[in-house]
Formats: C-alpha cells, sequence, structure tokens
C-alpha cells in the first residue's frame, strides 16, 4: 500500500522507482533458489520498519526451507 504522493518531489521519485524497479526485475530462471519476502505494503522509506521487513524475509525464508534441504541433497549426491 503506497500512499499518494503528496507534492511534485514525491511524484518524481515515484518516477524513478518505477524505471529501476522494471529496470532490475530478476529473471528466475538465473537462480537456483529467489526467495521473495511479501514487502509490497512496505513504501522505500519506511526504514522504521526494519524489524518488520527483516520478519518478512524470515518468514519468506522458511515456507522454502524444506525445499531447499530437498534440492540441496540432491545436488551434493551427484
Amino acid at each position: 500500500m503506497n500512499k499518494k504522493p503528496e507534492n511534485p518531489i514525491e511524484v518524481i521519485m515515484g518516477m524513478i522507482d518505477i524505471m529501476q524497479s522494471r529496470s532490475t526485475l530478476p529473471d528466475p530462471s538465473q537462480f537456483d533458489c529467489y526467495i521473495r519476502p511479501e514487502v509490497l505494503k512496505f513504501s522505500k522509506w519506511d526504514f522504521s520498519k526494519a524489524d518488520e521487513l527483516i520478519t518478512q524475509g524470515m518468514l519468506a525464508a522458511e515456507k522454502v526451507v524444506d525445499q531447499l534441504r530437498r534440492d540441496l541433497r540432491l545436488k551434493s549426491s551427484l
């Protein structure tokens, strides 16, 4: 949930953010593992919510840890 821009600077910053995020989208086919936490509800300015962001990352990792363990066993046996 991003808030509505309140001034022209925020509009410009939002435009830059959109351009940067679209130009840096990862290609999941290039990774063995890609963990994507649920962070869309946060603003790029939510520095005070670092603990909550870290928690989201941990939750995302916990969801895939069993699959990662299985994958690592397969790769280590080859």
